[in-house]
């Protein structure tokens, strides 16, 4: 699962024209500044997680993608 998982993340970053490596991820961390991190980061993260958690993040940017969202909305929640 993990493969494919991976395998999907990146054609899905593909085909929205998506770089990880030069999109950043901006929040804001416990003591209320603001942080960045490259999407890759969050998608290494994303990817070491356990298969049921994999298939819902899955699920959830199709529903995303579907609805014509962003999906960089998401990963900025996660």
């Amino acid at each position: 699962m993990s493969y494919q998982f991976t395998q999907w993340v990146e054609r899905l970053l593909e085909e929205k024209d998506i770089d990880p490596e030069s999109e950043w991820i901006e929040f804001k961390d416990e003591k209320d500044l603001f942080q960045q991190m490259p999407l890759s980061v969050v998608i290494d993260y994303l990817q070491q997680q356990e298969p049921a958690l994999k298939h819902q993040i899955r699920t959830r940017l199709t529903l995303i993608d579907f609805h014509n969202g962003s999906i960089l909305h998401f990963f900025t929640f996660i």
